[in-house]
Formats: C-alpha cells, sequence, structure tokens
C-alpha cells in the first residue's frame, strides 16, 4: 500500500505569480520565482511521503531527497530541490524547478508549462511542445 498524505499548509495560498513589495526587482525571472518556493511556501514537502497540491495556485518546496510531487490543479510553482524526484504541475500553468538529482518531470496536461531541470540527468515529458517550454539544463525530452 502506497504511503501518502496531504501536506499541511505553511501559509495562506499567494494568487499573485510574482510579488514586489518595495523596491526595485533586479533577480532574474527564474530565480525569483525559485526564491518564493524558499520565502513563502504554500506547501512544503516531507520526507518518503508523497507530497499532492491544491485545486488553487501552489508554491510547494521538495526536499533534499527523493520527492514525489503532484501539483493538483491551478497555476503552481513547484521546487523539488536535491534528490531524484518525480514532479507533475497536473492542471494549470505550472512552472518547475527541478533542482539537483536525477529528476523525472512530466508537463501533460495541455497548457503551458514551464520548466527548469536544474542539475543531475533529467528527463522530460510533455504533450504540447508549442507552449510546453523547457530550458537547456533538461537533457532527455519526450513528446511535443
Amino acid at each position: 500500500m502506497a504511503k501518502y498524505r496531504t501536506a499541511a499548509f505553511i501559509a495562506s495560498s499567494i494568487a499573485a505569480v510574482g510579488i514586489l513589495t518595495s523596491g526595485t526587482a533586479s533577480a532574474t525571472p527564474v530565480k525569483s520565482i525559485n526564491a518564493l518556493c524558499h520565502t513563502q511556501p504554500t506547501i512544503v514537502a516531507e520526507p518518503g511521503i508523497a507530497t499532492f497540491g491544491t485545486e488553487g495556485t501552489d508554491y510547494i518546496l521538495g526536499t533534499p531527497g527523493d520527492d514525489e510531487i503532484y501539483g493538483g490543479g491551478g497555476d503552481d510553482v513547484i521546487c523539488g530541490e536535491g534528490g531524484n524526484d518525480y514532479v507533475t504541475g497536473d492542471d494549470g500553468r505550472d512552472e518547475i524547478h527541478g533542482g539537483d538529482g536525477d529528476d523525472r518531470i512530466w508537463l501533460v496536461d495541455r497548457t503551458d508549462d514551464w520548466t527548469d531541470c536544474g542539475g543531475g540527468y533529467d528527463s522530460v515529458t510533455r504533450d504540447y511542445e508549442p507552449l510546453d517550454r523547457v530550458v537547456a539544463s533538461c537533457e532527455d525530452i519526450v513528446g511535443g
């Protein structure tokens, strides 16, 4: 029997994709969005337990180990961190950062998704090539 449970909320869901409270934005978009996983996660994964997002927008932070993360509905930002992760954004326009490790990333919901695989040997399965954006850090890309 698979071991899983819904991760606990750490903060309220964030409706906006980006937040600038004051000053001038100077980081690249990838670094800015990735920072939201670390500073304002709405869900934090736990080692050895599958993590599930909500039907709304989530910022999901993985662990340094191997993770299994499902974004759920909404436009999610998922940061897998280290380890060999299995990540799917599910429904919505998702942004997935694999982090270090040999990750398996699924962009299969017929919407425009984006991924930066990070270090390691990573594979991506996508279903909508014209809009699914996969950066050069992803070694194995399947589908289209």
